[in-house]
C-alpha cells in the first residue's frame, strides 16, 4: 500500500489513509480552529507585519484589528497596512 512508497513513513501513511477514508484530516481542522492561529493569520495579513510582530501583538493581548488601531504602537507601514487592510486583501483583476 501507501507505506511501500519511497519517502512515506508510518505517520504520513496514517494521515493519507485518514484523508482517503474520511475526506479530511482531523489534525489540520484542529489547527485551523485554534484561536491563536486565526489571530496570527489575521495579523500577518497586515502590510508591514510578519509572524514575529503578529506573535508579539498576540502576547500583548491584542485580539482584533480594532485593538491594534486603538492601542498598539504601529510603524508607518503597519498603520497604512491596517488602514487599507481589506483593500490589500482584494485581488486585482488582470
Amino acid at each position: 500500500g501507501i507505506i511501500a512508497l519511497p519517502e512515506i513513513g508510518q505517520r504520513l501513511a496514517t494521515k493519507i489513509l485518514e484523508i482517503i477514508e474520511t475526506g479530511h484530516l482531523s489534525k489540520l481542522e484542529e489547527y485551523q480552529t485554534n484561536d491563536e492561529v486565526k489571530k496570527m493569520d489575521m495579523f500577518t495579513k497586515i502590510w508591514g507585519a510578519g509572524p514575529t510582530q503578529a506573535k508579539k501583538w498576540i502576547d500583548q493581548g491584542y485580539q482584533t484589528l480594532d485593538d491594534l488601531r486603538a492601542k498598539a504602537h504601529l510603524t508607518h507601514n503597519q498603520q497604512v497596512g491596517l488602514k487599507y487592510y481589506d483593500e490589500f486583501l482584494q485581488r486585482i483583476p488582470r
